[in-house]
């Protein structure tokens, strides 16, 4: 019973009862000479029986409510953890789009920008800008805007790399993290993402709603800032905006 306090369940303990109890009443009804006690008569038989069986009960509801209270607190850790877990996601994610964050993707690429001045490895950054959004939010309401939203973070994780930490920046604009990437071999997985969102079929939203994107990227030089390294990928966004748009442009 000792060690069903740790491990047993409410019905194996009655079950442990059950046995130990079967088990008492045949020894003692079993035993003719005496058994510890200086008790021969059947009275006295009984009542040594009942003393046995009412310690052992004792000590099973004493067991049975140390393994309840074992239970109502691995539920709540288990609800704790839970809770902890959406904390954490909502602290790391876009709560509308359900990708990366600001916070979330500048450590990253906190992280990457480190590794690559230690090792000389390459990393590309890529800004994306939803092409007249503000006109498909007046146009369209800002609901259909959300869902646009949702559907292009969702468009893009479908095609990206398992090694890619793509993210919301605000409003329209996404940020894309490439490791290991250099700036050519960035076009790849970029203009695969153009593709697909030039290509969707975003009128199953709604009549009459198309989207293209233009997107930013610059390669990591160095010991430059990650403000530098931004700020050139967002330079580079601004020459598709100004001309065309539905492009990608590198930075100078």
């Amino acid at each position: 019973f000792s060690f069903g306090l740790v491990v047993l369940s409410t019905r194996q303990f009655l079950w442990a009862l059950g046995v130990s109890s079967v088990a008492a009443i045949v020894v003692f009804a079993g035993i003719s000479g005496d058994i510890g006690f200086p008790i021969k008569t059947l009275y006295g038989r009984t009542i040594l029986l009942l003393v046995f069986l009412l310690t052992l009960g004792r000590c099973v509801a004493l067991s049975m409510y140390v393994s309840g209270l074992r239970t109502s607190l691995t539920k709540k850790n288990k609800a704790l953890w839970e809770s902890h877990k959406q904390i954490e996601e909502l602290a790391s994610h876009d709560e509308l789009t359900s990708v990366a964050n600001r916070r979330s993707l500048m450590i990253f690429l906190l992280a990457e920008k480190t590794r690559a001045d230690r090792t000389g490895s390459k990393l590309c950054v890529a800004i994306f800008d939803l092409d007249h959004f503000k006109s498909v939010n007046d146009k369209f309401g800002h609901l259909v805007g959300d869902k646009a939203l949702k559907e292009f973070a969702a468009t893009t994780c479908s095609v990206l790399r398992e090694t890619d930490q793509f993210g919301r920046l605000g409003g329209e604009e996404f940020l894309l993290v490439l490791p290991f990437t250099s700036l050519d071999g960035a076009m790849i997985p970029l203009e695969r993402i153009r593709t697909a969102v030039n290509e969707k079929a975003w009128n199953q939203l709604h009549d009459g709603l198309t989207l293209t994107v233009s997107v930013g990227v610059s390669e990591y030089r160095k010991s430059e800032t990650i403000e530098q390294l931004l700020e050139r990928a967002d330079s580079a966004l601004y020459t598709p905006k100004l001309g065309g748009r539905n492009r990608i442009v590198t930075a100078a």
